[in-house]
């Protein structure tokens, strides 16, 4: 059952922003098309407002996804349709699984995809070369480090990955606190998301500078030019406290939400 869930999910979800991301990478295809072309590459006043149009789009498309796939949850999972929803003959973590699953693979499609049209907008002849020459020049850095250096794209990857997870259930606890209340539930759902998203913050603010002042400490007693064995060293910590923080509060936000939805459930 978890299976059909996540594969309806995919499709409910990627009828609208496949559509949107599609439409986006097109549109920066097109205007890399009209900027080939000289005589309309000469027309300041029309670039001026299509760049304008594109940085609008880009914005629309990164804000809505997250938008859409919130108020997607608090539709399916706390208004009429949650009736339905905690009829079907599964239990709640999987409705939080194969929500948090799509929700975090579209998201990381939405990354992709700006970032995408945008290095179609900027690509020149050459930049491909010019890209490579850079990436062999970090591997052989990576490569004079050995397993430290390997230890830091790791850490990085595994923190990504987590954070992936835990901005949806960001959404997700939010709106499960906000439907606690019998009215404006959605008013309580956007207060308690700025609430967790500041004390986050905070939380992350007061860590990385524990963490800092312990590191110009330490480099007291070193000498003034670091290498990069002592360079990594400083990353792979701030890295390690970021995946931490973010596995923390990626489990802390799935077991309040599960608990919720399992002893708190309102869905007046």
């Amino acid at each position: 059952m978890l299976g059909k869930l996540i594969k309806h999910e995919w499709k409910a979800v990627g009828k609208i922003l496949a559509i949107v991301h599609i439409a986006l990478v097109l549109m920066a295809i097109i205007g890399k098309i009209m900027l080939s072309i000289d005589v309309l590459s000469e027309a300041w006043l029309l670039w001026r407002m299509l760049l304008l149009i594109y940085i609008f789009s880009v914005i629309a498309v990164g804000v809505g996804t997250h938008i859409y796939l919130a108020v997607r949850f608090y539709k399916n999972m706390y208004t009429d349709e949650g009736y339905l929803s905690f009829t079907l003959p599964v239990k709640p973590w999987q409705h939080i699984f194969s929500k948090t699953l799509v929700s975090s693979i579209w998201i990381l499609i939405d990354g992709v995809a700006i970032v995408g049209s945008i290095v179609i907008l900027v690509m020149y002849k050459g930049m491909g070369t010019e890209f490579v020459d850079v990436l062999n020049v970090i591997m052989e850095e990576l490569g004079e480090v050995g397993m430290f250096g390997v230890w830091s794209v790791i850490l990085t990857v595994i923190t990504a990955i987590l954070s992936l997870v835990s901005i949806p259930l960001t959404y997700y606890i939010a709106i499960s606190v906000g439907q606690l209340f019998n009215t404006h539930k959605m008013l309580a759902s956007v207060v308690a998301y700025f609430i967790i998203v500041n004390v986050i913050q905070a939380i992350g603010t007061l860590s990385s500078a524990v963490l800092i002042l312990k590191v110009d400490e330490t480099a007291e007693v070193q000498t003034a030019s670091a290498n990069i064995l002592e360079e990594l060293g400083v990353y792979n910590d701030m890295i390690s406290l970021g995946m931490v923080e973010q596995l923390v509060m990626a489990v802390a936000f799935w077991l309040i939400i599960n608990y919720i939805m399992n002893k708190r459930l309102n869905l007046e």
